[in-house]
């Protein structure tokens, strides 16, 4: 324990734990398909593109969290800032509301769901297509099981 406070310069806070198995990245996706689909799909809608119920009558459009260009052009760090801190941060929309409660294993799975929002938009929800990418089986189901759910009016 002495190495590490040594070396991370701090010991006021243990690491993160990130995914290191299929098995942690299946926990992962399934996990934040679950968070977006309580806490985002109502603006970003069912499959992320921000078509969701609560996007009609904003004034400000949800992210179209689908859009190659987008996924390309912001880190994961970026993603988990704003989820964590909200919009304004990074100066983007002030109606994306912060998740100060969300732990920092609830926001890397919600970041890495995102990001499987992309790909499988992208690529129809089939892994066959995909040049030298692999998208886990759980991540298209739990896309999914979000797109069947009944619109929230």
């Amino acid at each position: 324990m002495m190495n590490w406070c040594f070396w991370s310069f701090g010991c006021s806070k243990s690491p993160i734990t990130t995914a290191n198995s299929a098995s942690d990245t299946a926990k992962l996706s399934t996990q934040g398909a679950t968070i977006f689909e309580m806490r985002c799909s109502v603006c970003h809608g069912r499959e992320g593109k921000g078509d969701g119920p609560a996007s009609r009558n904003a004034a400000i459009p949800p992210r179209d969290l689908t859009d190659s260009n987008w996924q390309q052009s912001v880190s994961d760090e970026q993603i988990g800032k704003v989820i964590r801190n909200g919009g304004p941060v990074i100066g983007k929309s002030p109606v994306m509301p912060p998740n100060p409660d969300l732990t920092d294993i609830q926001v890397q799975a919600l970041s890495q769901f995102i990001r499987t929002l992309g790909k499988i938009n992208r690529y129809n929800g089939t892994t066959s297509s995909v040049p030298n990418r692999s998208i886990h089986p759980n991540a298209i189901f739990h896309a999914q099981k979000i797109l069947a759910i009944s619109d929230f009016t």
